[in-house]
């Protein structure tokens, strides 16, 4: 084989080599930007379900635990809320009269040696 079919050798082999290189670098292009279309709407999910998230999360944070707190803070705090407990339920409304005093009726019994007259 001369110089010349060496050489033609050379070119096929390399322009099928950038043939090879381009369909992967096509297929690649393809396959990153489907990849990044689905983590554009995968990001659109996502910013939905966690806004929906933080509305049911917006509750108040749980209370630390008493055992770190100090005793008298506590039994202020829980005389104040028996207080203000106690103030609703004696507070008239519009179905309750403005005096729930109890009334006691005492029963009398009879003596059972004595007898009834009529």
């Amino acid at each position: 084989m001369t110089w010349w079919g060496w050489t033609l050798l050379w070119v096929v082999l390399v322009l099928g080599a950038g043939f090879v290189f381009f369909r992967l670098g096509l297929s690649l292009w393809r396959k990153v930007s489907a990849l990044l279309t689905e983590l554009g709407s995968a990001a659109d999910r996502l910013s939905a379900v966690s806004a929906e998230l933080e509305g049911l999360l917006r509750t108040e944070p749980e209370p630390e635990p008493a055992v770190f707190a100090d005793p008298a803070e506590l039994r202020r705090r829980r005389y104040l809320d028996s207080k203000q407990a106690r103030a609703e339920r004696v507070r008239p409304g519009p179905d309750r009269p403005l005096s729930r005093r109890r009334t006691y009726h005492v029963v009398q019994q009879e003596d059972p040696t004595r007898r009834r007259e009529r």
